[in-house]
């Protein structure tokens, strides 16, 4: 599983845990994080707001929090900037990868073309 279907995957859960309601992918964006900021994946919060009735950053500091406490294995740090929350991958994660991958030949080719 890639490391943004983990990511929609655990922030599902986390906002399922935390607000008590049914969420899907389609609920929220995710993007790589610009790289003036620290992190690595960016969670947009305001297509949250309405249903939650809460700040962005209230909303954001929340599902970081629980991300970063429940997902060590995944998420390390996070920060919030106006309502985007920004996540850094863990070493841990970044380590297994490789260390699953390294001796894949076929990883990173598509398909048969090659």
């Amino acid at each position: 599983m890639s490391i943004i279907n983990q990511l929609q995957k655990s922030s599902i859960e986390s906002l399922t845990a935390l607000y008590n309601q049914s969420f899907t992918d389609k609920d929220f964006q995710i993007n790589q994080t610009k790289p003036e900021f620290e992190g690595d994946y960016t969670v947009v919060m305001f297509s949250l707001v309405k249903s939650l009735k809460l700040a962005p950053d209230a909303i954001g500091n929340q599902l970081g929090d629980h991300l970063t406490n429940n997902y060590p294995q995944f998420f390390s740090a996070y920060n919030i900037i106006k309502g985007f929350l920004n996540l850094t991958v863990s070493d841990t994660y970044w380590q297994e990868t490789l260390e699953k991958n390294y001796t894949d030949s076929c990883f990173g080719k598509k398909g048969n073309e090659w």
